[in-house]
């Protein structure tokens, strides 16, 4: 254990944990717990990536807190990192070996249980951080940080790809849900119906596969545009290709992270007024089960 018995291995300055007044919210010793362990994943994430020549960089929230705040949003809760396509596919392939306990390189074909999400999420084992759908759930629960892809696309296409994409995030949500929500007995047994028809055809990993085949299928076609596909694939987060072609590093609270050149174009693109602070850019997860102290095989029983 670390400083405040975090299971973390990064080193941070010793106010840290200090209770901080940011643009004009009040960020708590509890806050900045989990920020200690969201920066601990980001760190090991980079190493990661240094140490097998993979590019990426800071996006959306991570992106925003970086140029507004020199860190975190102060009411975000959470890492965004978003990779090259060719990258990210390399990183699939190691992910699962290079993150080591009590890191969790989490993927349809990482978790033993029937699980899917269309994005990998770096985790610590030894904490708590787990959305309201996924608390009962017998996955990996703790805290994470999001890794999303660029994805290039072709602009008279986008319509099209998108309807494929969602089509996979239905039949996943489907065959991953639980059967057990309270709702109606018709309703339960269409679930039902749904859940057993696409399972014959479709398991997680295969889902997963299948949807990465779709959102990389433009690849290498020459188009001038970059999207992040695989979770907020709306025209906000599609972006000229010239803005990520580069990066220049800047610090993100005590760490040297890899910014887009083009990062005013990106975040006015996405959220426009990026530099006024709301609460509209930059958001908790809503209802979310954090305990950066103690594992979600104990605080989730």
């Amino acid at each position: 254990m670390s400083k405040n018995n975090l299971p973390i291995r990064i080193e941070l300055p010793d106010n840290f944990f200090d209770v901080e007044i940011r643009s004009g919210y009040r960020v708590d010793e509890r806050m900045k717990k989990v920020w200690a362990v969201e920066l601990d994943l980001l760190n090991e994430f980079i190493k990661v990536c240094e140490e097998n020549n993979l590019n990426y960089f800071v996006g959306f929230g991570t992106l925003l807190g970086t140029i507004r705040h020199k860190g975190f949003i102060p009411w975000d809760d959470d890492i965004d990192v978003i990779m090259p396509r060719e990258d990210f596919d390399k990183l699939l392939k190691i992910g699962n070996k290079v993150f080591k306990h009590p890191y969790f390189f989490q993927t349809p074909s990482s978790e033993e249980k029937s699980f899917f999400r269309t994005h990998p999420q770096l985790r610590n084992s030894l904490t708590t951080g787990a959305i309201l759908e996924d608390i009962h759930k017998d996955i990996n629960r703790g805290i994470f940080m999001d890794i999303f892809v660029l994805d290039e696309v072709s602009e008279d296409k986008v319509l099209k790809h998108r309807e494929n994409l969602n089509r996979y995030r239905i039949i996943g949500n489907i065959i991953t849900a639980s059967l057990n929500l309270e709702c109606s007995f018709d309703k339960k047994i269409k679930r039902v119906i749904k859940y057993i028809f696409f399972r014959l055809f479709y398991n997680p990993k295969k889902l997963f596969s299948l949807f990465h085949k779709e959102a990389s299928k433009y690849r290498g076609k020459g188009y001038d545009l970059l999207a992040h596909t695989t979770l907020l694939y709306q025209d906000s987060a599609i972006w000229n290709k010239a803005d990520w072609e580069n990066y220049k590093l800047m610090t993100f609270e005590n760490l040297p992270v890899r910014v887009p050149l083009g990062y005013d174009n990106i975040l006015r693109k996405h959220y426009g007024d990026y530099m006024t602070p709301h609460r509209s850019n930059g958001n908790l997860h809503g209802e979310i089960l954090l305990n950066p102290e103690v594992s979600y095989k104990i605080v989730c029983k």
